[in-house]
């Protein structure tokens, strides 16, 4: 969806950040969009052009919620970049407030 977003925007865009990394092994539609040569074709079929693999999808699910940790957790990560980072819902997550 993100790439057809991309594709749609006028002007020159950024490069877009597909999430692919995550799908590694792991297609959750059907005839997955390819990346070559660092783009993506999109299909010209209606719709986003592509059709979710509902057993895939399934099963994915189940892989998660079979992991010891349910529920998703930054705090590690943004911790590594801003010592003794806390989250709070109301500051964007790269703000650096003063604990003093």
């Amino acid at each position: 969806m993100f790439a057809q977003v991309g594709a749609a925007a006028p002007g020159r865009i950024t490069a877009l950040d597909t999430h692919w990394i995550w799908q590694d092994d792991q297609p959750l539609t059907r005839d997955p969009l390819r990346i070559a040569g660092g783009k993506v074709t999109l299909s010209e079929r209606p719709g986003l052009g592509i059709e979710l693999d509902r057993a895939a999808l399934e099963r994915a699910n189940a892989l998660y919620h079979s992991l010891p940790q349910g529920d998703r957790d930054d705090a590690t990560a943004m911790r590594y970049l801003i010592e003794g980072w806390q989250f709070d819902p109301k500051c964007p997550a790269m703000v650096r407030t003063d604990a003093g």
